[in-house]
């Protein structure tokens, strides 16, 4: 890897520490209030975002175990009076 700048020219060794400084962080100090600022409102747009999806989540999966419970209930209710009508095999002529 070479460790030539953005402008092309090679940077000195013993300014090395510094050319990796600026590329990882190539703003002034003034700046640097205003990126924290927009880091900070995008850490709360991203945090939002991820409560809002664990919500939806947690809906959903509430929603599930309610269409589930219903269904047993279902299910249940038909074994219970399943005496009470005649099979489908015997009605549709094939018992």
């Amino acid at each position: 890897m070479s460790s030539e700048g953005q402008s092309g020219s090679k940077t000195p060794a013993n300014s090395s520490k510094d050319y990796v400084a600026q590329l990882i962080s190539p703003y002034s100090s003034s700046d640097t209030q205003d990126l924290d600022s927009s880091r900070r409102q995008a850490y709360a747009r991203v945090k939002f975002l991820l409560y809002v999806e664990i919500g939806e989540d947690s809906l959903q999966l509430e929603n599930h175990m309610k269409r589930l419970h219903n269904l047993r209930k279902e299910l249940f209710y038909i074994k219970k009076t399943e005496w009470q009508y005649d099979p489908i095999d015997k009605l549709i002529g094939q018992a």
